[in-house]
């Protein structure tokens, strides 16, 4: 068996050398007798029918290593010299997947399998893909996006974590962190990566976001925006799973929701700090986080007011592109805002009037006696702002005692949430 495999990785390993060769030698070079231009396609074509029996002859080898373990090596313990055979196939047709037709061809989705079903098998090996893989993506501009795909088809999070894991350690030290430098630094190559796995995988990401946020305060500034940018699927992926926990009365889903919160806020925090980042680039980042979070409705009410200011403030920025930023953040929350299509203040005020009303009628009985009593003292305070104070204290009561409502205390809640909406706005 080793020897067949072997002689597989022979032909195939020189097939991907030559259409490596072959497509460095076609650039900037044109065919101009017909008949060499067609010979040259069928032998395209006859080459990439080979590549693709080849990679699903290697896929099937290695998916049955994975699954015969114990009738192919003795005790059960994998030869790891042949078990990584495909893996050194592999790597070479990840190299050569730039782009979707090149990807095709290359059968990369055959040799992001071949690499699943090698890791999930022999765990031994996990350090060893990690490190290759971070070496081509080091490498290769592509690979961030392929190995994110890497990441969807492992059948555990180990693979995925131990990359994140790898990617916090990295020495940024090294590159100064002007507008124009690193842009022939491999690390520029592996921040897409970070951007690329929240967005197939974000609550692993939420949960393992720890490990890569110390390159806030590293140099390069692409690291920066690229964590930045994963913070947009996240934040829009806990919207999703709170639209869904709605529904839930489970106190373990509760928990959950109220953790997904809590870490929600947080990187909302962090995008407000990094509003002021040293670089205009990861500043335009942040912008461009708010308006996207923005136009898809992701944005917390409570966050709404606190985001304006931000843009407005960075309409003084001393950097063009920034302001621009600032200016299209200001023109999708004119759009989307979430208190009226109309922004007169006075219906909000005739709102405020009736629901305030509402509640002097429907407030607890002790808060009415508090009430009345405050009323017909001759107090230096006015009416206006005893009544107000009121209006605070049966907000802060009812949302103390929010849990396991009655169905006739649902209506009253509802309308001091609804006060509490009007008066923000």
């Amino acid at each position: 068996f080793a020897c067949h495999l072997y002689m597989l990785y022979s032909v195939m390993f020189f097939r991907e050398n030559e259409t490596k060769h072959s497509s460095k030698d076609v650039i900037g070079k044109s065919t101009k007798n017909k008949r060499a231009a067609s010979q040259k396609k069928n032998d395209e074509a006859i080459a990439a029918a080979s590549r693709e029996e080849c990679a699903k002859s290697m896929l099937a080898a290695s998916q049955a290593m994975a699954s015969n373990k114990s009738k192919l090596w003795r005790r059960g313990v994998p030869d790891e010299d042949v078990v990584s055979i495909p893996l050194r196939i592999a790597y070479q047709m990840l190299e050569n997947g730039s782009g979707v037709i090149a990807r095709k061809a290359a059968s990369v989705d055959d040799a992001l399998i071949m690499i699943a079903a090698t890791v999930d098998s022999v765990h031994s090996l996990l350090n060893t893909v990690v490190a290759a893989l971070l070496d081509m993506m080091h490498s290769f501009e592509h690979m961030a996006t392929i190995v994110a795909d890497l990441c969807t088809v492992m059948k555990d999070d180990s693979l995925p974590k131990e990359i994140l894991r790898e990617i916090g350690r990295l020495d940024t030290h090294a590159h100064k962190d002007n507008e124009t430098s690193g842009k022939a630094s491999g690390i520029k190559n592996v921040a897409p990566f970070i951007t690329e796995l929240a967005e197939r995988r974000p609550q692993f990401v939420l949960s393992n976001i720890s490990l890569v946020l110390p390159h806030l305060d590293s140099e390069p500034y692409y690291l920066r925006s690229a964590i930045i940018a994963a913070i947009i699927p996240i934040v829009s992926r806990c919207k999703e799973r709170d639209e869904e926990e709605e529904t839930e009365e489970d106190e373990n889903e509760t928990h959950r929701e109220n953790c997904i919160g809590k870490s929600k806020n947080a990187l909302l925090d962090i995008l407000t700090e990094r509003a002021h980042d040293k670089s205009s680039f990861t500043r335009v980042s942040v912008l461009k986080a708010w308006s996207t979070l923005t136009e898809n409705d992701s944005l917390p009410l409570e966050r709404v007011i606190g985001t304006t200011a931000l843009a407005i403030d960075r309409l003084r920025d001393a950097k063009v592109n920034v302001r621009r930023s600032a200016m299209q953040l200001l023109t999708l929350l004119l759009e989307h805002n979430p208190y009226s299509p109309c922004l007169d203040p006075d219906p909000i005020k005739d709102k405020i009037k009736e629901l305030q009303s509402y509640l002097k009628t429907n407030m607890s009985s002790a808060l009415r006696s508090a009430l009345d009593e405050a009323l017909d003292e001759n107090s230096e305070r006015s009416q206006e702002e005893i009544e107000n104070a009121a209006m605070k204290a049966a907000i802060a009561e009812c949302l103390s005692n929010a849990n396991n409502l009655a169905e006739e205390e649902k209506e009253y809640h509802s309308k001091v949430l609804a006060l509490q909406f009007a008066t923000s706005a």
